[in-house]
């Protein structure tokens, strides 16, 4: 283990040498800005990125058949391949699911709480009133939070409907 003396005498040490070899140092910034630069000319990603989830249209033509049956024999097997999902387990896409919708509804729910976090800690007149609401809304997002990861998925694994997915 390093101790507080210890790093200071490496980080002194890094300094001296940085500051002996000026031109060394130079080079390997203008090397690392000029990489980084054509880095991010040549990365073929968009500057702003689709927010919305991918999405796929299936438009299915079968002559004979009733809507009801296109849905069931074909459009819903389709629709569960390109979910990844396809013979598995309702436990496996219970967790499947809860850990792709962990992300987002944690961000959405922290940076809404977040964002009432100054009106708990008001002094001001009024805040009253606001210390309250903030307190109901937090206490909302973290409870529904809960609910969306973890009852909801335990839910639907218990009283599911199909054991085994298509």
């Amino acid at each position: 283990m390093v101790r507080f003396g210890e790093r200071r005498i490496v980080w002194s040490g890094l300094i001296r040498f940085a500051l002996s070899q000026r031109i060394l140092i130079l080079l390997a910034v203008f090397l690392l800005a000029g990489g980084g630069y054509t880095a991010f000319k040549n990365i073929p990603i968009d500057a702003f990125p689709e927010a919305s989830p991918t999405q796929v249209k299936i438009i299915t033509k079968a002559p004979g058949m009733t809507p009801e049956e296109v849905e069931a024999r074909i459009t819903a097997p389709i629709e569960v391949d390109l979910l990844g999902i396809s013979h598995q387990t309702m436990a496996k896409v219970v967790v499947l699911g809860s850990a792709r919708r962990l992300r987002p509804v944690m961000m959405t729910a922290s940076i809404a709480a977040f964002g009432f976090i100054p009106l708990l800690f008001a002094a001001d007149p009024g805040s009253e009133i606001q210390r309250p609401l903030a307190i109901v809304i937090i206490g909302g997002l973290v409870s529904s939070t809960f609910l969306a990861l973890f009852l909801l998925p335990i839910l639907f694994k218990r009283f599911g409907m199909a054991k085994e997915i298509i």
